[in-house]
């Protein structure tokens, strides 16, 4: 509310994790929102959550900008950093240099992909291939705009033993 947490609200909504079916929590923020980031992590880590940020619209944000942002986070129990691809426009290469840039603050690292240029799944198996701990996709694709990564394009790519996840999966 007014940039401020209402933290008796999330209390009141988010339950234990013990009382819960859910063992992680992402958070989607911007670096806008650190401020209210601290405080959701502090409370969901309290809760028993493993957190997760997602830092949402990485392709407007300058290398410094986003070291800065990580490195706040990294200080953090936060037990990895994702970053997202809001507007589906990220290529290849700059996928690679910010698994880089977000694996200096030694937090597991993953990527939610958008598929505005048909680039989704390209870019997740590059993620992969230089180091991402996490991704994550959609049924279908459903999602804002043209959709996310297709879970089952994933899967089929990945169920096939020259592709095994098997190095990828962990917990």
């Amino acid at each position: 509310i007014n940039g401020k947490v209402d933290v008796k609200l999330l209390k009141d909504i988010v339950k234990p994790s013990n009382e819960s079916p859910f063992t992680y929590c992402r958070l989607a923020i911007t670096p806008q929102q650190i401020n209210e980031a601290l405080i959701m992590i502090d409370l969901l880590d309290n809760l028993g959550y493993k957190v997760i940020v997602n830092v949402m619209r990485v392709s407007l944000l300058e290398d410094s900008n986003i070291r800065k942002f990580c490195h706040s986070l990294s200080q953090t129990k936060v037990v990895a950093l994702y970053f997202a691809d809001s507007f589906g426009s990220l290529l290849p290469n700059r996928v690679k240099e910010l698994v880089e840039i977000f694996k200096e603050t030694g937090k597991d690292v993953g990527i939610h992909t958008h598929d505005n240029l048909g680039l989704a799944f390209a870019i997740s198996l590059c993620a992969v291939d230089n180091g991402v701990s996490y991704m994550d996709g959609t049924l279908t694709g459903m999602g804002r705009g043209v959709g996310n990564v297709r879970t089952e394009q994933l899967l089929t790519y990945y169920r096939t033993p020259e592709n095994s996840l098997t190095n990828f999966i962990s917990n």
